[in-house]
């Protein structure tokens, strides 16, 4: 459909098409490829994903992405927030539930109203699975839109069960996952 302005055609709807904002820790790095294939064709994507980034080290950014006003966001964040007591990792401080949902919210609040806002809940099967459990449990009484990754888990997936990185056929179930969430955005 054109309408006549003026006496030139002029297209009756925009051309771009809507943008789709990650924000992600360590799993969204290694999945970016594939979230681009399985999105680009319907979305402008972007993708902010850091190694090791808690919550708080993503709210700027957050802030940042909400001036390009995405119409869905996806925030698979909170790994490296409850691993923090772990010796492995090296942490700004302890982990604290509260910060941490507080954060989150801030995350979702950022995009206002007119964003769907998804969140990704965190893989239980590793060493802080009761910190993860807890958080998902918070996640999905606090927000309407939640993959629930947890219950999707296949052991096959993982190199142990200390890391919570999918291998290739894990991350596409995970966008699999994701893309069922979007498309009922």
């Amino acid at each position: 459909m054109v309408l006549l302005a003026l006496g030139a055609l002029v297209p009756a709807c925009s051309e771009s098409r809507p943008r789709l904002q990650f924000l992600g820790d360590s799993i969204t790095v290694i999945s970016a490829s594939q979230l681009h294939q399985r999105f680009d064709g319907r979305y402008t994507v972007d993708v902010d994903a850091f190694v090791g980034v808690t919550t708080s080290g993503m709210l700027e950014q957050a802030r940042v992405a909400a001036t390009a006003h995405p119409k869905v966001v996806v925030v698979n964040l909170g790994t490296n927030d409850v691993a923090c007591t772990q010796r492995a990792l090296s942490c700004v401080g302890p982990y604290s539930p509260a910060r941490t949902e507080a954060d989150l919210r801030a995350i979702a609040t950022v995009f206002g109203p007119s964003a769907c806002v998804i969140f990704v809940d965190l893989n239980t099967h590793v060493l802080y699975s009761s910190r993860a459990e807890d958080l998902n449990r918070w996640l999905h009484a606090t927000f309407p839109r939640v993959v629930d990754w947890a219950a999707a888990y296949r052991s096959s997936w993982f190199s142990s069960d200390i890391d919570p990185h999918p291998d290739a056929a894990g991350r596409a179930r995970l966008v699999q996952l994701v893309d069922e969430a979007v498309s009922a955005c």
